[in-house]
């Protein structure tokens, strides 16, 4: 597989276990933190371990946006190609 040549965000060992146990309904504080649970429930959720699952975020991470269309003045978040000038998926800001 080619290297990939999008940004990456630096982001934390801890930010990343949290938000995984978020996602997957593990309490960081009640499983003390420990990653082989972590990565169990990654894979069970998602396919995927922890180490993946950072590297994921760290691409997404930059991709955040938050726009208003010119059209309609709404206003969107998502991920986008910002040197596109262009939305890749976003919902609307209520």
């Amino acid at each position: 597989m080619a290297k990939s040549s999008k940004k990456k965000a630096k982001v934390t060992v801890m930010d990343v276990e949290e938000l995984a146990c978020y996602l997957t309904g593990l309490n960081y504080e009640k499983i003390d933190a420990d990653t082989k649970k972590i990565d169990e429930s990654l894979k069970e959720k998602f396919g995927c371990d922890l180490y993946q699952f950072a590297q994921i975020i760290a691409q997404l991470l930059p991709m955040i946006d938050v726009g208003r269309s010119p059209l309609t003045g709404a206003t969107y978040k998502g991920f986008a190609d910002k040197k596109k000038g262009m939305w890749l998926a976003k919902i609307p800001v209520k």
